[in-house]
């Protein structure tokens, strides 16, 4: 999804797993997207991109005020680049990175499993998820995996993909999660 070839929203299932997209609410930002997961494991996703035009992490906000009953109605994982944190929120502001963060765990039970995992706080990142426009001197942790509270003790480990072929690809870094095949 992306008015831009090679700038958008995709995903791309692995073995065992079907997905379809979901009940698209017009007035959520274009570049949030509901998707439905079948196969070895059944769950929605909210694929995640926050851009300017929609304020960033306001209109992600916005997005789970519009999703609330997607996001409750199976287990769910709200992924992608949120272009925030908590290193860049003002306490004047009535939504930033570490409130919706927040909402997203009291709201919706859900966790970043990177921190989870890793035990560091917002803000506080060892290892970034992007390198701006490219250059190792900007590095920030924007990309995120949230994930439901339980699954968290079946998280084998979180990595982010900081080496070749990844740099020359984009200035964002995968984030993976791995789970034990037991988890939902």
């Amino acid at each position: 999804m992306g008015g831009k070839p090679g700038n958008g929203i995709a995903l791309v299932p692995g073995a065992g797993f079907e997905v379809a997209l979901g009940p698209v609410d017009p007035e959520a930002p274009w570049s949030i997207l509901p998707v439905r997961v079948s196969g070895r494991v059944e769950l929605h996703l909210l694929m995640v991109w926050t851009r300017k035009e929609h304020a960033y992490v306001q209109g992600l906000d916005a997005a789970l005020t519009r999703y609330a009953s997607f996001l409750t109605a199976a287990p769910t994982v709200v992924i992608g680049d949120f272009n925030a944190n908590a290193i860049w929120d003002a306490p004047r502001r009535q939504t930033d990175f570490s409130r919706v963060a927040k909402r997203l765990a009291d709201q919706f039970g859900l966790v970043s499993a990177y921190h989870a995992h890793s035990g560091e706080a917002f803000g506080s990142e060892s290892q970034a998820t992007l390198h701006f426009m490219r250059q190792r001197t900007r590095p920030y942790h924007i990309d995120y995996c949230f994930v439901p509270m339980r699954w968290m003790q079946d998280v084998v480990n979180v990595s982010i993909l900081d080496s070749p072929p990844w740099d020359a690809l984009s200035d964002h870094r995968p984030l993976v999660v791995d789970f034990a095949d037991r988890t939902v």
